[in-house]
């Protein structure tokens, strides 16, 4: 790994992503990503700083790296300290769309309650960057034509990013007092007209921002504004998937429709 590092910041390109290419297929096992994270010292700064140059073809191969790396608590710690969220946040409106892909791949690892404390992350410009991605790719990415079980890949992460973010108490309260939070209820909602592909992630992200309602809870008060102010609106909302079925249609699928 430390004979490797130095060719992730060779002159040339092509090297650079030739050795990005190495890391990323060194990290498609459990022993190749353990092997990483030990030298993770050496290695992150380079494949951040592809991660960050106009080279699709390098950035692809370095961002496949980190999310293979952030699978694991440790390697997920170590990227945050080199600043891969930061760097992955920078590339949501790259014109690669693998690029993106990753990042917002990257995204959902980076925000997992069970591998790292994200909230610190959301501050600084993050989490506008991150709700600002989720609103453009709610209003131009829909589900392949005639193939509604598919979901557009990069929404399908932010999704569950969200989703990460306000399953925390801090991140809920970061949410709901945010100055978007209603237009991403708003989104959420959008994404549960039935047979959505998110209905389930954006029914289960909505859900954890409703457990603000608990006494105490980060962002109460701004939630109980929000209902006081659009209340009526969101429980209608909420209850349109569930007019058009059978009660036993939806009874029989709680995967969906339980949240």
């Amino acid at each position: 790994m430390d004979e490797l590092s130095p060719f992730l910041a060779h002159e040339r390109a092509d090297v650079r992503a030739q050795a990005a290419e190495a890391v990323a297929a060194y990290s498609s096992t459990d022993d190749g990503v353990a092997a990483l994270v030990a030298a993770a010292d050496a290695l992150l700064p380079g494949l951040v700083s592809l991660l960050g140059r106009a080279e699709a073809e390098a950035a692809g191969h370095a961002a496949a790296a980190l999310v293979n790396i952030c699978s694991s608590a440790d390697g997920s710690a170590a990227a945050v300290g080199a600043g891969v969220f930061k760097a992955a946040v920078a590339q949501l409106d790259s014109g690669s769309a693998e690029v993106r892909e990753r990042c917002t791949m990257l995204l959902a690892n980076l925000t997992n309650p069970s591998l790292v404390d994200a909230t610190h992350l959301l501050r600084g410009g993050s989490l506008d960057s991150l709700l600002a991605a989720i609103f453009t790719a709610s209003a131009t990415e829909r589900p392949s034509e005639g193939r509604v079980s598919e979901a557009p890949a990069t929404l399908e992460h932010l999704v569950s990013a969200l989703c990460h973010v306000a399953s925390t108490d801090s991140g809920r309260g970061e949410l709901l007092r945010h100055a978007r939070a209603l237009p991403l209820l708003q989104a959420l909602v959008a994404l549960l007209s039935p047979g959505h592909p998110l209905l389930p992630a954006a029914a289960r992200t909505l859900r954890n921002l409703g457990f603000s309602a608990a006494p105490g809870a980060g962002g109460r008060a701004a939630l109980e504004a929000l209902l006081r102010k659009e209340g009526e609106w969101l429980v209608s909302a909420l209850a349109a998937p569930l007019a058009p079925h059978e009660t036993g249609e939806i009874w029989g699928d709680m995967g969906r429709y339980g949240e």
